[in-house]
C-alpha cells in the first residue's frame, strides 16, 4: 500500500501524543496551516496549506488522514478534482471503483481501507465526525487518539499483540471527556492516577515555555511567592497545586446563575464578570463544578461554558441549556459545537461538556 501521510490540527495533548505515536510508527507527518502558521484551535477548519518538518509542503499523492483540521486545502478530491459540499462523509463509486460525478469527499484522497472506500478523518469536534457525540464509556474509540490507533491497526502498522499504553489512554480520556473521567466514567481510567499524570504532563509542559509566557504566569508567581518554602523537588508541580488551590477558592467565592428558566435551569458558576481563572478546566473537572467565562477572541469575545458533560458530576444539563436557547438569549453567534437545533442533536453536542459563542462585535 502506499505510504500514508497523516495532517494534523491544533497542538495540544491529545496532539501530541498522536504524533509521538506517528512518528514512532514512521509515519509521514504535516500539520495544517493557515498563512503559513500551523493552525489554532479557532483556525483548525480553515487551513490553506500544509507544512511539513516546518517547510510548506505538498501532499503526495496516495493515502491522507486528516487529524482535527480540514479547510480550502484540504476538503478536496486531489483524484477527481471535486470540492467538498460540507457533508463530509459522502462518496458513491460505481462498480469499477471510480468516482462518480456525486463525490462529497472531505478528504485529500479517495482511498481503499479494509475493503471500503472513502474519506478518512480522525476527528469528534463536528457532526458526522467518527467520534461526535460518543459517550464516556467509548471513550476510547470517540477520541481522536482512538481513531488513529484504529487506522493504525487496520493498515497492519500496529500488530493484534501491541498493547495501548497507559499514558496513551489517560490522554485519550483527559481530551473526550475530562470531567467524566474525574468522576470515574471512563473504563480502566483510574481517576487518582489521571489527576498524578496531568499535573506532572501539564507541569512539564509549562517549564517548557519561555519565562513570562501567558499560560505559565500563574505558576511562575505561585513559585516567586513561596520563596524558600517550595522545596519540593519539582517546584513546577509545586506551583501548579497552587494555581489549582488558589483558582477553587476562587470558584468557591464566585456568583451562580441558571442557564434558561429562571426557577429551574441548570446553576453554574459565573466568571464574566473576572474573564477566567487559570487552570480552570481542570479545577472544575477535578471539582466537579461547572462555569461560564468570558475572554477576549481577536476583536469579538467568547463566552464560554467547561465542565459539564455526559458522565460528569454536573450532568450535560448546563451544556444543554446552553445550546438549547440560553446563548442565543444572550445575543451570541457562531455557537459550537454544531448541531441541527432538534433534542437529539442538542443532547449529541453536549456529551464532551463544553460549548460557547461570540457576542456581537459593538
Amino acid at each position: 500500500m502506499t505510504a500514508t501521510t497523516w495532517i494534523l490540527g491544533a497542538s495540544d495533548p491529545e496532539m501530541a501524543a498522536i504524533e509521538q505515536l506517528l512518528h514512532e510508527c514512521w509515519q509521514s507527518v504535516a500539520h495544517a496551516t493557515v498563512e503559513g502558521r500551523r493552525v489554532r484551535p479557532d483556525q483548525a477548519y480553515l487551513a490553506d496549506a500544509v507544512i511539513k518538518a516546518g517547510r510548506p509542503a505538498t501532499i503526495p499523492r496516495g493515502p491522507v488522514v486528516l487529524v482535527e483540521c480540514g479547510g480550502p486545502a484540504l476538503d478536496r478530491c486531489a483524484d477527481c478534482g471535486q470540492a467538498s459540499d460540507g457533508q463530509g462523509f459522502g462518496l458513491s463509486v460505481d462498480a469499477t471503483g471510480q468516482h462518480s460525478a456525486q463525490c462529497m469527499s472531505s478528504n485529500l484522497h479517495h482511498w481503499p481501507i479494509g475493503g471500503a472506500i472513502g474519506p478518512l478523518r480522525c476527528d469528534h469536534h463536528r457532526p458526522g465526525d467518527p467520534g461526535y457525540g460518543r459517550p464516556p464509556a467509548e471513550f476510547m474509540g470517540a477520541s481522536s487518539l482512538g481513531q488513529v490507533i484504529v487506522q493504525l491497526a487496520v493498515q497492519g502498522v500496529l500488530s493484534a499483540a501491541w498493547v495501548i499504553p497507559p499514558r496513551v489512554l489517560l490522554t485519550a480520556a483527559a481530551d473526550h471527556c475530562l470531567a467524566a473521567a474525574y468522576a470515574g466514567m471512563c473504563p480502566g481510567v483510574d481517576p487518582g492516577e489521571l489527576a498524578q499524570y496531568r499535573l506532572r504532563q501539564r507541569a512539564e509542559y509549562l517549564h517548557s515555555l519561555p519565562v513570562g509566557d501567558p499560560a505559565s504566569q500563574a505558576v511562575e508567581a505561585a513559585i516567586d511567592n513561596a520563596g524558600d518554602a517550595c522545596c519540593d523537588p519539582d517546584c513546577w508541580e509545586w506551583g501548579l497545586r497552587a494555581v489549582y488551590a488558589s483558582t477553587k477558592a476562587a470558584l468557591q467565592a464566585a456568583p451562580r446563575i441558571r442557564l434558561g428558566d429562571v426557577a429551574g435551569g441548570p446553576e453554574v458558576i459565573d466568571l464574566r464578570s473576572v474573564g477566567t481563572l487559570p487552570e480552570l478546566r481542570e479545577v472544575l473537572a477535578r471539582t466537579g463544578q461547572c462555569a461560564i467565562y468570558r475572554l477576549p477572541r481577536g476583536p469579538r469575545f467568547l463566552v464560554g461554558l467547561l465542565g459539564a458533560g455526559e458522565g460528569s458530576i454536573p450532568g450535560p444539563g448546563p451544556a444543554e441549556a446552553f445550546l438549547g436557547g440560553w446563548a442565543q438569549a444572550q445575543g451570541l453567534v457562531g455557537i459550537y459545537p454544531d448541531h441541527d437545533g432538534t433534542p437529539e442533536g442538542i443532547r449529541q453536542a453536549s456529551v464532551r461538556g463544553y460549548a460557547g459563542g461570540y457576542e456581537v462585535e459593538r
